[in-house]
């Protein structure tokens, strides 16, 4: 899923760059690294709030699409046995 591959991205570049840090770091580099961490944490808790107003839409998208599926199998139901209890002729 694109999603999913996206937030991997995301969230696997700090974890990147923190393997990098040592002793011969300069201090505006971990300042960066700092910045860029803080800036992930906020995409992945924008990405979380996206996610949960999709699954809200989705599930409601799908109850609406149940009950229209619903409502034609009781049609169809009602159809065959009116049919059935008719004569043939």
């Amino acid at each position: 899923m694109a999603i999913t591959r996206k937030i991997a991205e995301v969230t696997s570049i700090p974890t990147q760059w923190s393997g990098t840090v040592g002793e011969d770091t300069r201090e505006s580099t971990l300042e960066r690294a700092a910045e860029r961490i803080r800036l992930t944490r906020h995409k992945v808790e924008a990405y979380s709030c996206y996610l949960a107003e999709e699954k809200t839409r989705l599930e409601r998208e799908l109850a609406i699409a149940s009950a229209k599926l619903r409502e034609k199998l009781e049609l169809l139901a009602d159809g065959h046995s009116t049919r059935a209890s008719e004569p043939p002729w």
